[in-house]
C-alpha cells in the first residue's frame, strides 16, 4: 500500500505572523495534527511546517503564551 492511499487530503494552512493560538484552532477546525507555513508572497512558497507536537513541546512545555503577537516573542 502507497502512503498516497492513507494520506490526509487536506492541505490546511498559517502565516507566520499568527498567533499559536490561531494555529491551533485551525488544526482542531480541520483535525489535522500539521499546518504548512505559507509566505506573504503570489503563488505562496511553503516557508515551514508547525505541527501539534511544536504546540505542546514549544508552546505549552516552553510557557509561552499562545495570544502574543509573534513579533514580540
Amino acid at each position: 500500500m502507497s502512503v498516497g492511499r492513507i494520506c490526509s487530503r487536506v492541505v490546511a494552512t498559517a502565516s507566520g505572523s499568527e498567533t499559536i493560538r490561531t494555529a491551533a484552532r485551525r488544526m482542531a477546525d480541520h483535525d489535522v495534527g500539521t499546518l504548512v507555513v505559507v509566505g506573504n508572497s503570489h503563488p505562496m512558497p511553503a516557508t515551514g511546517i508547525v505541527t501539534d507536537r511544536d504546540l505542546a513541546i514549544r508552546c505549552i512545555a516552553g510557557r509561552l503564551d499562545p495570544d502574543e503577537p509573534p513579533s514580540q516573542r
